[in-house]
């Protein structure tokens, strides 16, 4: 992320006419001093990396006896750091060219971790301002002290996560780990089974890794923590590294949801791999009194660590579906939940009855939820 300036401006200038090759001698290239103007050092500043909040950063400006332009780079470094290999470096605002630097919450708050500020404490990191002209340069009088508090979570999240250990389906070999779905920017999340023992999560599966743990309703960087199964069962892992927070449920049952009969028919059993199925059953159109009616959706019951159950129906993404035929896409089967309760909206039509059908869903990392409806 480190953004050094110094080796294009010279070109730039030659570029734009401001300056020759063959004139420099007898150009006035020196800078005069200047210092940081705000803010005043000493400040607090409580981070919200998930919001759009920046930190102004403001300076005198430097002239030239020329006239040419400056271009101004802004450095962060450790309270006892001297510059050498600053923490994070970019340019000013206007490609460089403003007395101001508008730093975002969510980089302060990587700039506070490479400081070795730790999650909801706060410590204190220095900068300074870098003025050049191309030819010669010179550093803002005075070096700004500033606090930075942090909230929870990880400064720089991972781009991809996976599963291993004991407790889990992939076994303690992390070249079979398991890939998580990533739902957003450090937002993750996997269907699974959970026994006792240890599991832990990476950003790799072979080489250099960064590894974390679960612990309690946090993420922890580290190398594992215990499984809160007592047996082998499905558990929903989502694990949002922008605020720290870790959730596992247990996944009680997964249902098909028949709207006429406003209940679970069948409930689908836990294959592996995050596959839910029912072989083998009758699919019958209820009798209702507009004639007959096709309509399912799927209920799904949790139950969270302290034992409290909870219920999720996952349907179409559409509140109403006509019946699908053999052109039909494969988005008409992705799973949605859409968090309403509704005993008839957002679902989806069978295509036909039959007597020996097979019902599968799938929550699984690559691509999208989705279901099946095998007619056999």
């Amino acid at each position: 992320m480190k953004k050094y300036i110094n080796n294009v401006i010279w070109a730039i200038m030659v570029l734009a006419g401001g300056i020759s090759c063959t004139d420099t001698e007898s150009i006035q290239t020196s800078l005069t001093e200047f210092s940081i103007s705000f803010p005043q050092g000493g400040e607090t500043i409580a981070l919200d990396p998930e919001s759009n909040a920046v930190v102004n950063f403001e300076w005198e400006p430097s002239n030239t006896g020329d006239g040419t332009l400056v271009f101004y780079e802004i450095q962060f470094d450790e309270v006892d750091g001297d510059f050498s290999d600053p923490l994070y470096v970019t340019m000013a605002e206007n490609e460089g060219i403003d007395q101001l630097a508008a730093i975002t919450h969510k980089d302060l708050n990587i700039i506070a971790s490479r400081a070795g500020i730790a999650p909801l404490e706060t410590g204190k990191v220095t900068l300074r301002i870098l003025a050049t002209n191309g030819v010669n340069e010179v550093f803002s009088e005075n070096v700004l002290t500033v606090n930075l508090e942090r909230p929870a979570g990880f400064a720089e999240n991972p781009a991809q996560l996976f599963l291993w250990g004991a407790a889990t389906e992939a076994g303690e070999d992390a070249e079979s780990a398991l890939q998580f779905k990533k739902l957003s920017d450090g937002v993750f999340e996997i269907y699974t089974a959970l026994g006792p023992g240890e599991f832990q999560f990476a950003d790799e599966k072979s080489g250099e890794m960064n590894r974390f743990y679960w612990d309690g309703t946090t993420i922890k960087s580290g190398e594992a923590g215990d499984s809160p199964a007592t047996s082998t069962a499905p558990y929903r892992i989502r694990l949002n590294f922008n605020n720290g927070e870790a959730e596992l449920v247990e996944i009680q049952s997964v249902g098909l949801w028949i709207a006429a009969e406003n209940d679970v028919t069948e409930t689908l059993a836990y294959q592996g791999d995050g596959v839910w199925k029912v072989a083998g059953i009758a699919i019958e159109w209820a009798e209702v009194s507009w004639g007959k009616d096709e309509r399912y959706k799927f209920r799904i019951t949790e139950k969270n660590l302290d034992g409290e159950e909870s219920v999720r129906f996952w349907g179409s993404a559409n509140k109403d579906n006509g019946r699908p035929n053999d052109s039909t896409g494969e988005g008409y089967y992705e799973l949605h939940s859409t968090g309403e309760t509704s005993q008839w909206d957002y679902t989806y039509k069978f295509p036909g009855e039959g007597e020996n059908n097979d019902v599968l869903v799938y929550f699984q990392s690559s691509g999208a939820y989705r279901h099946e409806v095998i007619f056999n």
